[in-house]
């Protein structure tokens, strides 16, 4: 069943810096490149962590020396003063947040909506960097042309329901909102429909009308 990984998004070709890059030299790449952020590895290519534009903007929020924010203001504050006295990747980089290559989308997405990260870092087995996933990468995934998408919805029709069961749906694709209409034999199948044609890559609603002829949940108990 067709569902998009970080591997189909991902950025293959990085800039990456070590713990001893200096902040002129972090600060190039970004600006050269408009990206937001460098990978920090160490010598094998295993990420170490991460220095985004706003690690780096420290420089302008706080002057090393007297300009330290109060204990009494929290820990954050005290962090990003620290790294506002920084001059190496080490000195201001993040913990590195990583997924696996093999990792879909859908929790890339979450992990990046919900931990305020800006950057995945994406691991192969051996936990060596192979790339960098963004949310402008995943939102990317929705760039997919409407016969595309109808496509993937007919092999997952086929894939679900088999090829007789599938022949009797209509299927409507306008905008990436993916229409479906028609009968099924069994209400379980019509779940299974509904949850394959979401997790193809383009698809940005699916409306379904899909009608069935037995209940077998109910049957079933489930």
């Amino acid at each position: 069943m067709e569902e998009p990984t970080v591997a189909d998004a991902m950025t293959h070709t990085m800039i990456t810096a070590s713990a001893d890059t200096p902040f002129k030299e972090l600060v190039g790449p970004m600006v050269g490149h408009g990206i937001g952020g460098l990978p920090v590895t160490d010598p094998e290519g295993r990420p170490i962590g991460v220095v985004l534009a706003s690690d780096l903007l420290t420089k302008f929020e706080f002057r090393c020396g007297d300009d330290r924010p109060p204990l009494w203001s929290g820990g954050s504050p005290q962090r990003r003063w620290r790294k506002s006295c920084g001059l190496v990747a080490k000195d201001l980089m993040s913990q590195p947040q990583t997924v696996k290559v093999t990792t879909t989308a859908r929790v890339a997405a979450h992990k990046l909506a919900t931990g305020n990260h800006r950057m995945l870092c994406v691991v192969d087995k051996g936990g060596y960097l192979v790339g960098v996933v963004t949310g402008q990468d995943l939102v990317r995934l929705m760039l997919r042309s409407d016969s595309a998408v109808r496509h993937a919805v007919e092999r997952a029709l086929i894939a679900v329901a088999g090829g007789t069961a599938a022949a009797g749906v209509g299927i409507d694709v306008a905008d990436g909102v993916v229409t479906l209409e028609g009968s099924i034999p069994l209400r379980s199948t019509v779940l299974s429909i509904g949850h394959a044609v979401h997790r193809i890559r383009g698809v940005v609603l699916v409306r379904s009308t899909l009608r069935y002829e037995m209940d077998d949940l109910m049957v079933t108990g489930l």
